[in-house]
């Protein structure tokens, strides 16, 4: 008998040979564009939004499209939300303006506010595509929101105190701290959740939602958290969001094993 050791040897060379490698993208490319729900699949490297959407299979839109109704469903509290209450309730509780970019329908507010004893004062404004905006205020009337609005341009919030977003900045081509120098203050604090961030250099590789194809940006940490300190922000804290990573066939370095949460103030 061979040795395993051998074999493993054997076995790991035909599979990078470029013959079989190139088979081997074939039917992932296949498996990618036909892929329907949400199985974490993301494909190629790009150095672009343009790039990545030019790449993408004609079997679903282009963008960032998500099954609404089966992630209202799903919406729970996650083991990343806890450092972000921590950083978050004393706020919420005194009386703010929280600014939710990306927030769906309003998911953080119905989550948080079990948690956390939500100020009269306080206001939760969502920053969303129109038609999330357009669902979102429909469930607000009918689940009592007294905090909650909506808007589709986060300038049109007006000046807010703290800025939150969680899982969405990845897909959005606008660099994070372009969008707050747009607010008409920068407001004195940003938590961000559910980030990828690794130690190579910033990359865009595409996404399948599973109801569409989106680029998603993978940022070089040193470089995103700069972006912000050079707008006058201190970095607080920094935590790991366990259950969120995205791998990359055929560019194994670029994985992002752990997504991040962070939390800045102004200095």
């Amino acid at each position: 008998m061979f040795p395993i050791g051998l074999l493993k040897a054997v076995a790991s060379t035909v599979r990078d040979h470029e013959p079989v490698v190139g088979v081997r993208r074939r039917l992932y490319d296949r498996r990618f564009a036909r892929t329907s729900g949400w199985h974490n699949l993301a494909r190629g490297l790009y150095g672009s939004f343009a790039e990545a959407r030019g790449d993408a299979p004609a079997t679903m839109p282009v963008g960032y499209v998500l099954d609404d109704d089966a992630y209202a469903r799903h919406a729970t509290i996650e083991a990343h939300d806890y450092p972000a209450l921590f950083w978050l309730r004393a706020a919420l509780e005194s009386g703010c303006t929280l600014l939710d970019f990306g927030g769906h329908v309003g998911l953080q507010y119905y989550l948080y506010r079990d948690y956390v004893a939500l100020a009269p004062t306080t206001r939760w404004i969502v920053a969303e595509q129109p038609a999330v905006v357009a669902r979102g205020r429909a469930l607000a009337q009918r689940r009592d929101a007294p905090h909650l609005a909506f808007v589709e341009d986060p300038a049109a919030a007006g000046p807010v105190d703290v800025v939150m977003t969680a899982g969405c900045i990845q897909s959005v081509e606008e660099p994070f701290a372009h969008l707050l120098g747009r607010l008409p203050v920068l407001p004195r604090a940003v938590l961000i959740n559910k980030l990828p961030l690794y130690d190579q250099p910033t990359r865009v590789t595409l996404q399948n939602t599973g109801c569409s194809f989106t680029p998603c940006t993978l940022f070089n940490a040193d470089a995103f958290v700069g972006s912000l300190t050079a707008r006058g922000y201190r970095l607080r804290d920094r935590w790991q969001c366990l259950d969120r990573s995205i791998d990359i066939p055929f560019y194994p370095a670029y994985g992002v094993p752990t997504y991040s949460g962070l939390y800045l103030e102004r200095a």
